[in-house]
């Protein structure tokens, strides 16, 4: 997300800036926008188009209802909590990520350092990849 969007003073507050990071990270998980129609009354949500962000800085009970019906499973397949393989040294499933001192090596870091890689490495091509984005919530805050 760039800045171009904040530049102009109406939209550079805390509302308009959660509203619209909520919408474009919504539109990264599949979402849709509810409605978008800027004069009728607000649904509560950041995926409806408004004049008025305060109360739509967040999902609403559809939001998440329609990322339950995106990603939930319709089978008995599952990967949460999958098995290595079983050529994966054990360590690999021992790791908490939680942790930043698991996170391995740091290879790679944005010169505001706010966006960091991590690598892991088991050996024998077994590596764990950790991309790490760190808030500033002072900054976002406009403080």
């Amino acid at each position: 997300m760039n800045d171009t969007y904040f530049n102009t003073a109406t939209y550079n507050t805390y509302s308009w800036r959660q509203l619209v990071m909520c919408q474009e990270i919504a539109h990264a998980f599949g979402l849709d926008h509810q409605d978008e129609n800027f004069d009728n009354g607000n649904l509560g949500s950041c995926m409806d188009y408004t004049s008025r962000p305060i109360g739509n800085e967040h999902p609403n009970a559809h939001d998440y209802a329609q990322l339950e019906a995106i990603y939930a499973h319709t089978d008995s397949t599952t990967t949460i909590g999958a098995a290595q393989p079983s050529s994966a040294p054990p360590a690999m499933g021992q790791i908490e990520f939680d942790a930043p001192g698991q996170w391995g090596q740091l290879v790679r870091s944005s010169a505001d350092g706010r966006v960091q890689i991590f690598e892991l490495d088991f050996g024998r091509d077994h590596r764990v990849i950790t991309h790490v984005f760190w808030a500033d919530p002072d900054r976002d805050r406009g403080r």
